[in-house]
């Protein structure tokens, strides 16, 4: 049986355990602001608001949502060009926070992430896109 060791390094050992100034982030409160402004049709200005409906009924009969990959991006509002890496995500984060996804302002934000599930194509798995 080989025993390793661990060494002590002098430098590390000299560095605290919690920095100071230290202020923890609230990340809770960070994820329902960002569920509000990401969720929000009404906003404006650049490159806003970011969601957008898609009516292609691609995979299920129903609208669902998109949102850019990245604020810019020339595909921005088109029809399957949303990736379920960014809306589901957002769906989820929402979700761990309290926030009631499947009822919110009279949408079922959960029940649209289906759309990513691939049934047009004859794939049937979850993927990134709706497969165009």
């Amino acid at each position: 049986m080989n025993v390793q060791c661990l060494k002590t390094i002098n430098r590390v050992e000299l560095m605290p355990n919690i920095p100071s100034p230290f202020q923890m982030r609230d990340w809770k409160a960070l994820a329902k602001a960002y569920d509000e402004f990401v969720f929000n049709f009404d906003l404006t200005g650049d490159f806003l608001p970011l969601i957008w409906w898609d009516k292609s009924h691609r995979n299920f009969k129903r609208d669902t949502f998109g949102f850019p990959s990245f604020v810019g991006s020339k595909f921005k509002g088109k029809d399957g060009s949303q990736e379920a890496i960014n809306c589901v995500a957002a769906v989820l984060g929402a979700t761990l926070v309290g926030i009631d996804k499947s009822n919110q302002d009279g949408h079922n934000w959960v029940l649209m992430c289906e759309n990513y599930y691939n049934v047009d194509n004859g794939e049937y798995l979850f993927l990134n896109t709706a497969n165009w």
